[in-house]
């Protein structure tokens, strides 16, 4: 059986290798040379620690940790103990709307983070939100239900926005879990609620704990909310200290900038090495085995009602009344609560089609989410081939090196992005393919997940099967391991692509007025008080979205249930 490798082989991995290490580097080592440099990027200047020295005696530096610790934990804690009892319900019970339930975060997944939080503001705005208008007067109060700018009401928006990611972390193991369990408990006298209580959520701790790091992470990382939420209530995070350290303040703080998404980084590399090593005894929760007992769904009994209203109060209020709001906020001449049906207008519709930056904004999206989601795909594929079927040494450390973008957060990444593109002047500052650069960093690591475990399932006597006949490398891949990883490299495109068209975190910071893109037009638009016809673009922007996806799934692609870190 041929395992020799050929020279032509080895000059190819190696190649790859060099070349991939050293774009992911690149901006890592300008991220911290940024947070050291005395200057602007690009202009002369000494090393120094003055930048870290700025951030400490920052007077609102307790403020902005505070916040960021705060808003992370609480979205993570709102979402998995929301997400994890959904996620029992659905699977394990025989609660009503299960399909409802577990179809919403396709919806929600179609719907950018920005235009979701732009959502939010007119369910929940202190004075004209709909939900707070209805309940002051309903009791005759004059205090609202929920203060929407500020940093609970925030916190708030962020944890329902990701309780559909908590949903699916937990779901499989409440599939998986061993029906006999369950039956023990009941036979041994025990009601619903204490099996759930004293079985079922401590074997599923390892899960539940995955999906509030998870969320953890994402919400530490958040640009989208805290920005339309938080900066105009005055709470900011770190992410948006960043921003407004860049783009806000004349002249930037672009070394104070740095120093913090240094600080970011560490405080997001720190989460992950958390939750790594609390998963090393995740061999102690297991319940699957080979006598696991799969069955009927458990009756709810007497608590089915309180379980449907349950569900029924979550689909009420996350999906279906955000995109009710928006649909009606999209066709509104003012925004009046009192006057929702007699000043209906198509011309914020048309007010963003002819807006002069529209069509450059979406030409701009289409050539950057395509061209990210192609050289994502053919890196992820390159690399995840090297490192599988033909091994080398140094393969450890390449993947390390490539796992990297994994513990960047996006503004993180985009700062080292932005000072790497200055120094390294190869043309594409305030360019898209700035853009395209720091997409294709951030999800090559995500494709290679998506393509390990299918490439790890064909076996390499094909391959050297078609070399023993005359075929080179790159014919091999291309004729035999390729078409083999059609369904799921095709899956990692569709996510890659939804993904980087929808981003809002990489994009603030490195876009120009010639590389503007859909979410940062969107943004500004916001910004400056276009908020109706922001509303039209966004829920048009989601619409198509939404076909993309439902066309995908009819296809065959089932990207939510293959979604991964």
């Amino acid at each position: 059986m041929l395992r020799k490798t050929l020279p032509s082989q080895r000059l190819l991995k190696y190649s790859v290798f060099i070349a991939v290490g050293f774009f992911v580097l690149l901006p890592a080592v300008f991220l911290l040379f940024g947070s050291v440099w005395s200057s602007p990027p690009g202009r002369p200047g000494d090393l120094t620690a003055s930048n870290y020295v700025e951030v400490c005696n920052d007077p609102f530096l307790g403020r902005v940790l505070l916040n960021t610790v705060v808003f992370a934990a609480g979205s993570a804690f709102i979402a998995t103990a929301l997400g994890s009892t959904l996620a029992f319900l659905t699977t394990r019970t025989d609660v009503p709307f299960r399909k409802a339930v577990i179809y919403a975060p396709i919806l929600m997944f179609a719907m950018p983070s920005s235009v979701e939080s732009m959502g939010w503001t007119f369910l929940l705005s202190p004075r004209t939100g709909l939900v707070n208008v209805a309940y002051m007067r309903l009791t005759g109060l004059e205090q609202p239900l929920v203060d929407l700018y500020t940093l609970a009401g925030m916190t708030l928006v962020m944890g329902v926005s990701l309780l559909p990611v908590a949903l699916m972390i937990t779901a499989p193991t409440f599939i998986l879990f061993d029906r006999s369990l369950e039956e023990v408990g009941r036979a041994s006298g025990s009601s619903l609620p204490q099996v759930y209580r004293r079985i079922v959520l401590p074997l599923a701790m390892p899960s539940i704990a995955s999906a509030f790091i998870y969320c953890f992470i994402v919400a530490l990382e958040a640009f989208d909310t805290p920005a339309i939420i938080g900066i105009p209530a005055g709470v900011y995070v770190i992410t948006t200290t960043i921003y407004t350290q860049m783009v806000s303040e004349v002249p930037p703080r672009y070394g104070s900038a740095a120093a913090y998404a240094t600080l970011l980084l560490v405080i997001s590399i720190m989460t992950v090495m958390l939750y790594n090593r609390f998963s090393k005894s995740a061999d102690r929760y297991s319940t699957l085995t080979g006598g696991t007992a799969f069955g009927a769904v458990l009756e709810l009994g007497k608590y089915r009602p309180l379980a449907t209203l349950f569900v029924l109060s979550y689909l009420l209020i996350h999906p279906v009344p955000l995109l009710t709001t928006l649909a009606v906020a999209s066709v509104q001449r003012f925004w009046n609560p009192d006057r929702l049906f007699t000043n209906i207008t198509l011309d914020n519709y048309e007010k963003f089609f002819t807006y002069p930056i529209t069509a450059s904004a979406l030409t701009n999206s289409i050539i950057v989410s395509t061209s990210s989601t192609a050289l994502a795909v053919a890196a992820g594929f390159l690399a995840t081939y090297f490192t599988v079927r033909r091994p080398v040494l140094g393969r450890q450390a390449f993947t390390t090196i490539l796992s990297i973008p994994l513990a960047v957060p996006p503004i993180v990444l985009a700062v080292g992005v932005f000072w790497s593109v200055l120094y390294v002047d190869v043309g594409i500052y305030g360019t898209v393919w700035a853009l395209v650069y720091a997409y294709s960093l951030r999800y090559t690591p995500l494709v290679i997940r998506f393509l390990t475990g299918p490439m790890m399932q064909i076996h390499r006597d094909l391959e050297d099967s078609a070399v023993v006949c005359g075929g080179s490398v790159f014919r091999t891949m291309t004729r035999i391991t390729l078409p083999l990883l059609r369904g799921a490299a095709s899956t990692a495109a569709l996510y890659v692509f939804i993904r980087t068209i929808t981003d809002l975190g990489i994009a603030v910071l490195l876009v120009t007025h010639q590389s503007t893109v859909l979410s940062t037009t969107l943004f500004s638009l916001w910004n400056t008080g276009e908020k109706l016809t922001v509303v039209a673009g966004g829920l048009f922007y989601t619409a198509v979205l939404m076909v993309i996806l439902a066309a995908a799934s009819r296809l065959g692609f089932r990207i939510l249930q293959t979604q991964p870190r």
